[in-house]
């Protein structure tokens, strides 16, 4: 599709660049408040470990950016030749390991001491995600900009 849309690649490039930089400004603007909306707040209802579980696993699942990785990785397989079983056959190969990869870090992020130490060292890690999403976004604002000049 890249090959048939040329533009679409540049484009891409503005938008997820900028939509980066956007996501960076805000954790960054988090790290300076010491707090606010991006900030996480544990909930102060009580849950037992099954319940935060499967709120977790629920929000991964629920991630829109799950379905365009999806469509990324089916498009790259029939690229490559392979039958439309061949590529079926990832889906649940995929299932499978996302939800013990995603089933894995719902766990151990829904316990008690990883919320209490996300809540103590909040600033530390928006500051960490403000660097790492602006670096990533003026990157790709970069090269479009370096690319649009061609």
């Amino acid at each position: 599709m890249i090959e048939a849309f040329p533009l679409s690649l540049l484009f891409l490039k503005f938008v997820g660049g900028g939509y980066l930089l956007f996501l960076g400004i805000k954790a960054a603007r988090a790290t300076l408040k010491g707090g606010g909306s991006a900030t996480f707040a544990p909930d102060p209802r009580s849950l037992t470990n099954g319940l935060a579980w499967r709120r977790g696993v629920l929000v991964l699942l629920t991630n829109p950016k799950a379905a365009l990785m999806w469509a990324a990785v089916a498009s790259f397989l029939f690229g490559q030749g392979l039958s439309a079983w061949h590529v079926l056959a990832f889906g649940p190969m995929g299932a499978l390991s996302g939800l013990v990869i995603y089933g894995t870090y719902a766990w151990l992020f829904s316990t008690g001491v990883a919320m209490r130490g996300y809540s103590r060292f909040s600033r530390w890690f928006e500051g960490v995600f403000a660097a790492a999403f602006g670096a990533m976004g003026a990157s790709l604002v970069w090269a479009g900009v370096r690319e649009a000049k061609n």
